[in-house]
């Protein structure tokens, strides 16, 4: 099984996706980082950081807009917009959290769109966010069960282990030849 993985991996290897945007705006050097797709009933985060190489301070506001219409499709547990206050030769990072995917909605890739406002500009950046099923399984369900699985694997091969090591003599070690020393050794 290891094996197969392996070979998969390195002879079909699949690229990484996700969102890494850059722009400029205002003299602010703005990186968006998001993953390109999310399970269904899982939260997607969205990393924002801010350069400032001009001589002044900048003000910028970065705003997640949902597309028209799916709006209902996710929620939103905090806000979706960014103020930035970024001061010369400073570095901000922000995040935009918790943007949970609703289970039971159609998956498909959703076109949201960042919207980047400083100095009288506005940048636009869509960002196609795709939902896929999400887990089986549970990581909540599987924190329960597996333990309990190990132990019972574990219950099984001592089960099958201790009637060979119960057995009479199991424990027994041969001790090494020893030769008598001294005249009689050369008897």
């Amino acid at each position: 099984m290891l094996r197969n993985l392996l070979l998969i991996v390195l002879f079909f290897p699949v690229a990484a996706s996700g969102l890494t945007e850059r722009c400029e705006i205002d003299g602010v050097h703005i990186t968006i980082y998001a993953p390109a797709w999310t399970w269904q009933r899982q939260n997607v985060n969205v990393l924002v950081v801010a350069e400032n190489e001009s001589a002044a301070p900048r003000s910028i506001q970065i705003e997640l807009l949902a597309p028209a219409g799916k709006e209902a499709n996710f929620e939103f547990n905090n806000a979706t917009t960014l103020d930035l206050e970024v001061a010369p030769g400073e570095t901000v990072r922000k995040a935009i959290t918790d943007i949970y995917a609703k289970d039971g909605v159609p998956r498909q890739v959703y076109d949201f769109t960042f919207a980047i406002r400083g100095g009288g500009e506005t940048v636009q950046i869509a960002y196609p966010l795709r939902t896929v099923r999400g887990a089986a399984v549970t990581s909540a369900t599987w924190a329960l069960y597996l333990p309990v699985i190990v132990a019972l694997v574990w219950s099984v091969l001592f089960a099958l282990i201790l009637p060979r090591l119960a057995s009479r003599g199991a424990w027994r070690r041969a001790e090494p030849a020893t030769l008598p020393s001294g005249d009689a050794a050369h008897e």
